[in-house]
């Protein structure tokens, strides 16, 4: 197809990850679809991947200060426009994509979708989807591969894993928010292009891998709830970003944010029983109603 002739970037965020880094960076080299370039935005990494990244003649290494997944996408992203690729392929480092994960991406039958997803499953189990999704079409919790019906979903539950964006949505859409650090980012920009009418697509036969995300489902008659088992940092930012979305895109209203983190307080002490993660949530709530970031 024409778009398979397009030129394609990928881009990996990583800090601190070399042995998965190397992984997901040998599973672009094995694409049967070849990309025109690899960038590597190196959050400051300490472990030995800057030197291990300096002996590849075949990678763009960005190092900067760590600045979290958002800056590094944001760096990596605003790199492959200023160049003028048509596409880029955005990944963290702790993940890895399958052989033809890219080849399917650009196959689709549906020109019109400019921003398609790989479907992310379980590293280790190959039948669970790695974080899950709400499927506002037919309003199910998707948690296997087996449950999925017809070719794709509208919409990218897992932006950033396997995320395939056209030069044109950059240009439409801007750049992701790199002051929100972790947690959060990935949401806040599929907000933003579901708000400008930009159709989002995950393509079932693109396969990305990454590791399941600990989480717990609680559904009754009064509510349906995604826990999460963060440590302290990820629930600090977790928290702030989703008050800072609000702020943003009024996507969720304040009784809603007040019930979700009423249900997380309580779920910590029971599941969790940390008083410290407690006290970072705290901190993130009061952090994002001063509008402050960090």
């Amino acid at each position: 197809m024409e778009e398979n002739k397009q030129s394609v970037v990928a881009v990996i965020v990583t800090y601190n990850r070399f042995e998965l880094l190397k992984r997901c960076i040998q599973s672009l080299r094995d694409q049967t679809r070849k990309l025109n370039e690899i960038i590597v935005v190196n959050n400051c990494s300490t472990d030995g991947t800057l030197e291990w990244l300096n002996s590849q003649n075949d990678l763009t290494v960005i190092t900067q200060e760590n600045s979290g997944s958002a800056g590094g996408q944001y760096t990596g992203i605003r790199t492959t426009y200023e160049k003028g690729y048509d596409w880029v392929w955005c990944l963290d480092d702790d993940g890895y994509a399958d052989k033809n994960a890219l080849y399917e991406l650009l196959s689709i039958k549906y020109p019109e979708f400019l921003v398609r997803n790989s479907l992310v499953l379980d590293t280790n189990d190959k039948n669970n989807l790695a974080f899950g999704f709400y499927n506002f079409t037919t309003k199910e919790y998707i948690k296997h591969k087996n449950e999925l019906k017809g070719e794709y979903y509208i919409g990218v539950p897992n932006f950033f894993n396997g995320s395939l964006i056209h030069h044109k949505i950059l240009e439409i859409a801007g750049l992701p928010l790199k002051q929100f650090f972790i947690r959060g980012d990935e949401v806040e920009y599929a907000i933003r292009m579901r708000k400008l009418g930009i159709k989002m697509v995950t393509i079932y036969s693109s396969i990305y891998f990454h590791r399941m995300e600990k989480y717990k489902l609680i559904q009754n008659f009064l509510f349906s709830h995604n826990f999460l088992f963060i440590s302290k940092e990820k629930r600090f930012y977790h928290t702030k970003n989703l008050i800072l979305i609000h702020k943003i895109h009024n996507i969720f209203s304040a009784v809603s944010l007040v019930k979700m983190f009423v249900i997380d307080f309580i779920l910590i002490l029971i599941y969790q029983k940390d008083y410290r993660i407690i006290l970072a949530m705290m901190k993130g709530i009061y952090k994002g109603l001063m509008n402050k970031i960090q």
